[in-house]
């Protein structure tokens, strides 16, 4: 709810005041939203070749 509430531009404590109903709804609308820009996301650089480094250690210390 905290979430919710920093993209509503108010306090938690406020969310209390909103029907459960309302809170409810939107928390699956911005849910989906988040879903949908993450699969945006994934779509647009679906084709962009990786080209981080490959760090490796030969001591056994994980980089990554």
């Amino acid at each position: 709810m905290y979430t919710l509430a920093k993209e509503l531009n108010i306090p938690p404590h406020e969310l209390v005041n909103y029907p459960i109903s309302l809170v409810t709804e939107l928390m699956t609308i911005f849910g989906e939203i988040k879903s949908y820009e993450s699969d945006m996301l994934n779509t647009a650089t679906k084709g962009i070749p990786n080209t981080s480094p490959n760090i490796t250690s030969k001591d056994g210390v994980n980089f990554g």
